[in-house]
């Protein structure tokens, strides 16, 4: 049986040699090498002799590249996100809540965000796909501001999501603190009705915004 023969040359390379057939191959380290000899066509393998001892060097894991859901799935998400927040009464968070809640969605912590920049992202979690905004206006159609939202994401440490619902009463004495404050509390025009009628308006209404914008 031929076998192949391996030494170090003097550029500190190690060169591998097949006697019968003459084939030659230099190598940086010293390590496995096949070959096919061109007069007996066989295949022979070199194998260091400490090859099964040595330490492997150990890769650098890759980084996860995220993709978000598609155009449809974001659709269907927003949809269901939307029917949630019209018969929730459209609570909504203050400027506060909402720039904490992009604040933990931008540490990546869950490894679903997307940074685009400037106060910018989006989430890729496959129940998600929505942008995000660090500043957003009141009103504005985003899971960011919908306080009956929560992340679609579980913290493995608490097995909870990564950020929670924000209660309606801590939306309501927010706003009634605001009413307070500004004096005219008691004089304000009550709100409009809020039906199942106007809830599907406002729902459909929504989905046109998101959908073709304003």
């Amino acid at each position: 049986m031929t076998e192949i023969t391996v030494e170090q040359i003097e550029s500190g390379e190690w060169q591998a040699n097949c006697p019968v057939c003459g084939w030659k191959s230099t190598q940086p380290t010293h390590t496995k090498t096949r070959h096919r000899c061109k007069v007996t066509g066989e295949v022979i393998t070199y194998v260091p002799v400490d090859w099964e001892t040595r330490e492997k060097p150990t890769e650098p894991r890759k980084k996860m590249r995220v993709k978000p859901p598609g155009l449809m799935r974001q659709g269907v998400n927003y949809a269901q996100a939307a029917v949630k927040h019209e018969l929730a009464g459209r609570p909504e968070c203050t400027d506060e809540q909402v720039a904490e809640r992009f604040a933990i969605c931008q540490s990546n912590r869950c490894g679903f965000f997307i940074d685009k920049g400037e106060g910018l992202g989006q989430c890729a979690h496959q129940s998600c796909g929505c942008s995000l905004k660090r500043l957003s206006v009141k009103g504005e159609k985003s899971k960011l501001r919908w306080a009956d939202q929560e992340c679609p994401s579980i913290n493995p440490e608490t097995n909870k999501p990564w950020w929670g619902k924000i209660l309606v009463n801590e939306t309501e004495s927010n706003q009634v603190e605001l009413r307070n404050n500004d004096g005219a509390g008691e004089n304000r025009q009550p709100p409009p009705p809020n039906n199942l009628f106007t809830r599907g308006y406002r729902f459909l209404r929504s989905l046109a915004v998101h959908r073709w914008g304003r």
